[in-house]
Formats: structure tokens, C-alpha cells, sequence
């Protein structure tokens, strides 16, 4: 409450103050996957598992797309509880940030932000680890990228055709930054060059940034 812990009551507000939508071509190409049994889902992907979690991980995919289909193109946000660590959890069942690449990658913030200086290479970087490139150097990841540019835009602009993206270690989360590369692209030849006032939507993850603060609540319980 506001007298005993002001701050995480704060920091949930903020949270929960945080648009999200989901975006129109991510979800077109996840729709017309999931009905053409496309290998970017694990149910068709991976020969190894049983095949009652073949039928659970179809069924969650189907869930995510209906989860998804109210919120395309539109406002909405997500609500969170905290544990005792300082986690926060969202209390939808599906369509969350903490959830499967498959409602990770329906996501994008409402809300872009420019790239200014920096922010192309946090996107690059971002791609990279979707792709399965995580445990490389920041700059060998956006180089990576840099290396690929050309496929990669390709498999944003054709991702029907150019089917390359679904061999990426989070593809829908893969392809979802490939579109948006796709759009910088675009922006870059029509800008001469300059992405700076790129708006971007991507939600770029960083997992384990956050690990002192575990500890930090941890510690004084």
C-alpha cells in the first residue's frame, strides 16, 4: 500500500501504465502458419516429443491467436501481481510478455520510441538473440546482423515466400523485428541514410538485467 511500500507500488503502476498492442502483419503471418502447419511452431518443428505435447503446444498457439485477435491493432494494457522477489507477473493467461515466443512475438509496445543514436544497434542486438546468437559479444551480435542484413530484410518483406526466419531459435519473436527491420530499411533509403527518427515498436528483451534486484529483496525480505 502507499504507507509500507510506496516504491513497489510505484514501480507496479508504471508497469501496468505501459501500452502494448498487437501488431497487424505479425499476427496475419502467425494466423496463416499456424492454419498452413508451418514449421515455426514446435508442434511441427521438433520430431522428439510425445505427441500429447504435440497436441498441448498446438492447442497453446491456438490459444495465443485467440487471445490476440480483440487486441489487433489496439490500445490495451496488462495487469501484474509482485511476489516477495519483486517479480512481477501479468495476470492474463496467454497473451503476456512472460509467456512463449509465440505471444512474445504477437507484442510490441503501443508507444514507439525513436532510435536516436544507439537504438539501431539495440535492435540488431535484440535480432541476434531471437535468432539464437545470445551468447556472442555485443558487437559481434550486431554484426551478425550486419552480416545478414540483406536476408533478413528479405524474410520481412516476404515472409510467405522467404521462409528462412522460421529456423530461428524464437521465430515468431524473430520475425516480428525482422518486419520491423523491413520498415527501417525503407525509412533508411528514403532518409539518405539516417534512422535516427526511426520510430520503433520492438520490445527488445534483456534477460538477467534485472538479477540484483532479486537478490536486493531477497536479502531484506
Amino acid at each position: 500500500n502507499p504507507n509500507n511500500t510506496p516504491i513497489v507500488l510505484n514501480a507496479t503502476n508504471k508497469k501496468q501504465s505501459i501500452a502494448f498492442y498487437v501488431n497487424p502483419e505479425v499476427f496475419d503471418i502467425y494466423k496463416w502458419a499456424l492454419e498452413t502447419d508451418q514449421h515455426c511452431f514446435e508442434h511441427n518443428s521438433v520430431d522428439t516429443i510425445t505427441s500429447e505435447r504435440k497436441e498441448a503446444k498446438k492447442a497453446e498457439a491456438t490459444q495465443v491467436l485467440n487471445a490476440a485477435k480483440p487486441f489487433v491493432a489496439k490500445k490495451f494494457f496488462q495487469q501484474y501481481t509482485v511476489d516477495s522477489r519483486g517479480r512481477f507477473y501479468p495476470l492474463s493467461a496467454y497473451l503476456n510478455e512472460l509467456n512463449s515466443d509465440n505471444a512474445k512475438g504477437m507484442l510490441s509496445f503501443y508507444e514507439g520510441k525513436p532510435l536516436h543514436d544507439n537504438g539501431r544497434d539495440q535492435l540488431f542486438h535484440h535480432i541476434a538473440n531471437m535468432w539464437g546468437e545470445d551468447k556472442l559479444s555485443h558487437v559481434d551480435r550486431v554484426k551478425f546482423v550486419e552480416d545478414n542484413y540483406a536476408d533478413f530484410v528479405n524474410y520481412g518483406n516476404n515472409p510467405k515466400e522467404a521462409k528462412g526466419w522460421m529456423q530461428a531459435a524464437e521465430p515468431i519473436q524473430f520475425l516480428s523485428a525482422v518486419i520491423e527491420l523491413a520498415k527501417l530499411d525503407k525509412h533508411f533509403i528514403a532518409n539518405k541514410g539516417d534512422v535516427r527518427n526511426f520510430v520503433s515498436h520492438t520490445i527488445c528483451y534483456r534477460d538477467g538485467s534485472n538479477n540484483g534486484l532479486q537478490w536486493l529483496f531477497s536479502l531484506a525480505k
